[in-house]
């Protein structure tokens, strides 16, 4: 307890109060409204239509990332830039940023919407349910949204993290409000779901777009503010957060597609749920580490490793009550699972307990990765994940068909890669901080 009463005053004494305060209360709510829509969601479109559901949202996080890391970039340089006051600087910088991702998002517009006209999607989902409509509004809007949310990275920069949880928050109140809506006028029905996400993320995107344009000029974007000078700087370190996006998407979000190639989508949903219940523990734990990500790029142009050190030790001691939760989850998730959904769902043997060890190395994980994130040391996350998402896909397989695990071998293999890429960052930022004490 008095390890825990240091942390918060320490948190206090850094300025991060408020952030990480209204991050952690904004992000249990997020998960809140989306825990109250997922039964209604579930009985409204049936098991094998949530599941062809929760597989589109898969593939729209496959599109989230084609930014190319530049929200990443972008938000790394503008945090300098900020701390230094080079103002004019943070306006090309703004303005270089968004008019890449402008043509990067055309392009990639044209290309999703191609495919979800031409590939037939009942082969894919595995299941004679039409599926397309709601494949193609769903393909459409992620390409606006991915455009509209660069304004996050300006949030981020302006040490205003909390904002971007909130925005969340509202993101699944409005999809709380809008499926409870329709569960009453249609039926079940994926394209009316697809909408409702769809402009729920769209609305909230303009509306703190326009919010942070207005509050300061150097985050409002002008065409006419592109320097090449800066493509280097954005998109370089951008290219390699991409890369990474990517093979930790591989890694951690095709588990869905698997399960749906290899079962159908039925036992998507059972696999989903368990997903759901943990990853909210890792959800809350991103919201509190969020602020950290611009303060550590910040201490390593003021070569502050003593902060750094003592940040690490200080975000790992929360471990602690988090894995005790964890596990008194794992124990009654079954009831809790009965009372929450208001049906019995089988889970495969072992699931449970595997997804709670998954999950619970993946927020370990959390900690090194937002270090090395700030500092912009990426290059080891980037060899580390590529080789963990090269062999997640044919170990999942593996341990799901010959190893006769089902769903769970998904699941352990995901956990197995995510595990030994845990030891090799704590290594890792161990170093980098330990040479930065020495030279100074």
């Amino acid at each position: 307890m008095k390890l825990l009463e240091n942390l918060f005053s320490y948190i206090k004494k850094e300025n991060l109060y408020k952030s990480m305060v209204l991050s952690t209360i904004y992000k249990p709510l997020n998960m809140f409204f989306s825990f109250i829509y997922t039964p209604v969601l579930i009985a409204w479109l049936g098991n094998t239509k949530y599941g062809i559901w929760s597989t589109i949202l898969s593939i729209i996080n496959w599109i989230n990332y084609f930014d190319v890391g530049i929200g990443n970039g972008l938000r790394n340089s503008l945090s300098r830039e900020l701390a230094q006051k080079e103002y004019l600087k943070a306006k090309y910088s703004v303005s270089t940023a968004y008019k890449i991702l402008f043509y990067i998002c055309t392009v990639v517009t044209i290309i999703v919407i191609s495919l979800a006209v031409l590939l037939n999607w009942k082969t894919i989902f595995n299941t004679d349910i039409e599926s397309q409509n709601a494949v193609l509004v769903s393909f459409t809007f992620v390409c606006i949204n991915l455009f509209l949310s660069l304004q996050k990275a300006e949030y981020y920069a302006d040490q205003k993290a909390e904002t971007v949880t909130f925005q969340g928050m509202i993101i699944q109140l409005l999809n709380l409000l809008g499926i409870l809506i329709v569960s009453y006028v249609f039926s079940g029905e994926l394209l009316v779901v697809a909408i409702i996400f769809s402009l729920s993320s769209f609305l909230v995107n303009i509306y703190y777009s326009l919010k942070i344009w207005k509050k300061a000029n150097y985050f409002r974007p002008s065409w006419k503010l592109f320097d090449g000078s800066k493509v280097k700087a954005i998109c370089g370190l951008g290219i390699k957060f991409f890369i990474l996006q990517i093979a930790a998407l591989i890694l951690f979000t095709c588990d869905n597609i698997i399960i749906t190639t290899l079962y159908g989508p039925d036992l998507v949903t059972p696999y989903n749920t368990v997903n759901k219940v943990f990853l909210a523990f890792s959800s809350v734990f991103s919201a509190l580490v969020a602020p950290l990500w611009s303060k550590f790029t910040v201490a390593m142009e003021m070569k502050n490793y003593k902060w750094m050190r003592s940040i690490i030790r200080k975000m790992r001691i929360l471990l602690i009550p988090i894995f005790i939760v964890m596990m008194f989850t794992v124990i009654f998730f079954q009831h809790l699972s009965d009372l929450w959904l208001g049906q019995h769902l089988v889970y495969e043997s072992g699931l449970i307990v595997t997804m709670g060890l998954y999950v619970f190395s993946y927020i370990y994980s959390m900690i090194y990765a937002t270090a090395m994130n700030g500092m912009g040391k990426v290059n080891l996350q980037v060899a580390v994940a590529v080789g963990a998402a090269v062999v997640n896909i044919p170990l999942s397989v593996f341990l799901a068909t010959i190893g006769g695990l089902g769903t769970t071998g998904v699941c352990l293999a995901t956990g197995l890669t995510s595990f030994v890429g845990n030891i090799i960052y704590t290594i890792y930022v161990n170093n980098i901080i330990k040479q930065g004490e020495g030279l100074k």
